[in-house]
């Protein structure tokens, strides 16, 4: 497997069981790149949906973004509620990004006093 860099063009992600629903789960996807953020995100969902079944993602925070320092890119942080299962979403993602894929366990919404997940991508990519 091929090492990825933070400052290198990538794609982020991670889920976790949904506080609210036990049914959804909260998907966190952060594209590092250039251009074309937005559209690469959802490009991920119209895939996801590009089946039978039509799985709802609804947005359930606002963008997180920031420019990685050192570089010209920037990152965009979009968290997303479904009912589609892991795998499908794993799926879609390895087909589009390749190797420029991270599974980050860190990357969620933080409760801790002191702590957010804005902090921790500022963190990652500001320095």
């Amino acid at each position: 497997m091929t090492k990825i860099l933070r400052k290198n063009r990538h794609f982020r992600w991670n889920w976790r069981q949904s506080i609210d629903d036990p049914e959804k789960i909260d998907y966190y996807f952060v594209i590092v790149d250039d251009k074309n953020r937005k559209a690469k995100i959802e490009e991920i969902i119209n895939k996801v949906n590009s089946g039978a079944i039509n799985f709802s993602f609804e947005e359930i925070s606002l963008p997180l973004q920031g420019k990685v320092g050192g570089t010209s890119l920037k990152y965009l942080c979009k968290i997303y509620e479904s009912k589609c299962g892991v795998n499908l979403v794993n799926e879609v993602i390895l087909k589009i990004f390749k190797d420029s894929v991270i599974k980050d366990n860190n990357l969620y919404d933080r409760v801790k006093t002191g702590t957010s997940l804005e902090l921790y991508l500022a963190k990652l990519y500001e320095k």
